[in-house]
């Protein structure tokens, strides 16, 4: 825990320190933040998406285990259309 603080005090006298010495350090700072939590959310929304898919794909396995071979095929191709 020790290390963990001294290393956060650290980071925290070194933003200091740059917007300081250089003041548009922070606008470019605020901006990567900006950037960060936009591409956050998009990664977020894709990743739930890309669950849903996987369980559907998970569902239809489950169900072409249960029926014979044309069931399967019929069911696979209701839905994809």
């Amino acid at each position: 825990m020790e290390h963990f603080i001294r290393t956060a005090l650290l980071c925290v006298a070194t933003v200091i320190v740059n917007t300081v010495i250089t003041p548009y350090f922070i606008i470019a700072a605020f901006i990567i933040l900006l950037a960060f939590v936009y591409l956050q959310r998009i990664v977020r929304s894709s990743y739930r998406s890309v669950c849903d898919t996987s369980d559907i794909a998970h569902s239809l396995g489950e169900v072409a285990k249960s029926k014979g071979l044309a069931e399967r095929v019929k069911s696979v191709v209701q839905f994809t259309l």
